[in-house]
């Protein structure tokens, strides 16, 4: 078997890959990888809509500026993940999914396991704790508790602490 040399390989953080194999520039990745390069996807999209609302992933392929295909990846739900979010609820607790999935893709999980609400796609651009935070006000339950230093975003911590060293120079 034939492998391809590699010339050069860069992770696009929250996108995907960008890769340059036997002269050939090639991108792996979301759809939000593809439009930075402005490559359309055309008719790809209605694919991987339709594998994202069976639970998986669509990841696009674009050989030298131009859409190739499609790869779609999934995790296999744990059998007892069913019967745990079920007894979560049980217990009067709320149930939310954090990621940074694609939206539909992570729908289709979360509803195959019983969890709503479903905030997705918000684990790349805010913190997952003032997430959980807000997702436990919008649907009636007491927001988390956490130890002190925790409780809060760190960005908005930052930003603040900037506010406060620029206010007192």
């Amino acid at each position: 078997m034939h492998l391809a040399r590699v010339a050069t390989f860069d992770s696009v953080a929250g996108k995907g890959i960008r890769a340059s194999v036997e002269g050939r520039e090639l991108l792996i990745g979301n759809a939000l990888l593809l439009r930075d390069a402005d490559i359309d996807s055309g008719e790809l999209e209605r694919h991987a809509d339709r594998l994202a609302d069976d639970g998986k992933t669509p990841m696009y392929v674009a050989v030298d500026g131009r859409a190739a295909g499609l790869i779609a990846v999934a995790d296999t739900i744990k059998d007892d993940s069913v019967a745990a979010i079920a007894a979560l609820h049980g217990l009067g607790l709320g149930v939310v999914t954090i990621t940074g999935d694609n939206a539909r893709t992570a729908h289709a999980v979360a509803r195959q396991v019983g969890i709503t609400p479903m905030i997705a796609a918000a684990a790349m651009a805010v913190s997952s704790i003032s997430v959980v935070a807000n997702a436990a006000r919008l649907n009636g339950f007491a927001p988390p508790v956490l130890p002190e230093g925790q409780d809060r975003d760190p960005d908005a911590d930052r930003q603040s602490r900037s506010s406060r060293s620029s206010a007192t120079t």
